[in-house]
């Protein structure tokens, strides 16, 4: 039927009706929700595929006028100015509705006035409606979708269900799909996060990224906290904020046997097919390799390079950004980061070259809301609503 309704339903045997949509308070709706895009190719095509969009506006400027160009009829309610009919609707030769609640003009072949039907008599139309309504429930079961929106926090518990292995971790809520942002741990085997001051947002997001990992499914999670910044209450993760030289020399025990195993065992992954995988965060982490022995940053920088091809390790390095540049032209760190992926906590992504990101972002978007972070992968960036577990919440409620 060439993609056409009305051939559709000229040539064929069954009948599907048009679809009315009606969008109140268009001028908000945009404000609200980025659809520009969307709603430009929708009101531009829509009409071929049987769907009629019907937008309300508050005011003469309520809708961008590229999109208002795809609307091909108008009707105009009350104006307090008599100059805005002609704005929406061409010149009226001095035709203006009535000052009667209801009356307004429409352009048709003409110009004409007319008087909006009352579905009830003023003084019964708040109850009559509600009998309406719950009609209209009683007979269809099938509900309207709500409109998803970024939530003003990302709980842990948002998340659970996204919660599966290391290929597929959620980091928080994406701004524009208002779906869940996963990051592939795995194919990142070490991941930079990284800001430009040390924020209390990355902080933040650390702490609860850390509870979250701990919740993913035969992962052990450890976390080294250089300076003793984010110290919780943590379940299930192995929190050190000192012995750090004991501590790395365990991993390595790990990282290396599970080496040997991998080996051993021609490069076939299957031998590790009953064993954990284990993430890793070290937050501070310029200041962590100072504070441990040359035998044991070796150590740990060699095991780091062997384990890569395992898939049984991640490794988040942590730290701002002045720190990490001063890493990137190590022979270890061009071997296992991939410096097009990475997570940034607040401003500056724009003007940092740590993590590369694409041009379009750069031009246009470089402050960054609390709460929110870029992850960016292949270059690709996305404004991610992040994941916290309500701690610093509570902190901040207490001291109203």
């Amino acid at each position: 039927y060439n993609g056409d309704y009305q051939s559709y339903v000229t040539r064929s045997t069954e009948r599907v009706p048009y679809i009315l949509l009606f969008i109140n308070n268009y001028d908000v709706f945009q404000d609200s929700f980025d659809f520009e895009d969307v709603m430009n190719k929708l009101s531009r095509e829509c009409a071929k595929y049987g769907i009629i969009i019907i937008p309300t506006v508050n005011t003469t400027g309520g809708m961008r006028y590229k999109l208002r160009q795809n609307f091909k009829s108008d009707i105009t309610l009350q104006f307090n100015d008599q100059d805005d009919y002609s704005m929406i609707i061409g010149n009226t030769r001095k035709l203006y509705p009535a000052d009667i609640y209801g009356r307004g003009l429409v352009k048709l072949d003409n110009i004409y006035e007319f008087q909006t039907a009352h579905i009830f008599n003023d003084e019964e139309q708040t109850d009559e409606l509600a009998k309406v309504i719950d009609e209209l429930n009683v007979k269809y079961k099938t509900k309207a979708p709500k409109i998803p929106v970024v939530p003003e926090i990302v709980l842990i518990d948002d998340l659970r269900e996204n919660i599966k292995n290391l290929s597929s971790v959620p980091l928080g809520i994406n701004k524009d799909t208002i779906m869940p942002e996963t990051f592939n741990l795995k194919e990142n085997y070490v991941t930079l996060v990284s800001d430009s001051d040390d924020s209390v947002d990355r902080d933040n997001f650390v702490r609860s990224f850390a509870k979250l990992l701990a919740k993913v499914p035969n992962n052990n999670t450890v976390l080294l906290d250089v300076d003793s910044k984010i110290q919780s209450d943590y379940d299930k993760v192995s929190y050190a904020d000192g012995n750090f030289e004991e501590v790395i020399n365990k991993i390595c025990d790990s990282m290396e046997y599970q080496y040997k195993l991998y080996v051993d065992n021609n490069y076939n992954k299957e031998v590790f097919n009953t064993t954990n995988t284990t993430s890793i965060i070290i937050n501070g982490f310029t200041k962590f390799l100072s504070r441990i022995t040359d035998q044991a940053k070796n150590r740990f920088l060699g095991a780091l390079k062997n384990c890569k091809d395992t898939n049984q390790f991640s490794i988040i390095c942590v730290d701002r950004v002045d720190n990490l540049k001063k890493l990137e032209y190590d022979e270890w760190y061009k071997k296992v980061i991939q410096n097009n992926y990475g997570i940034w906590i607040g401003n500056g992504v724009a003007d940092q070259t740590l993590i590369k990101t694409n041009i379009g972002f750069k031009k246009t978007n470089n402050e960054i809301p609390s709460g929110f972070g870029v992850v960016i992968k292949n270059t690709k960036v996305n404004l991610v609503k992040l994941v916290n577990d309500g701690e610093n919440i509570s902190k901040v409620d207490d001291s109203l």
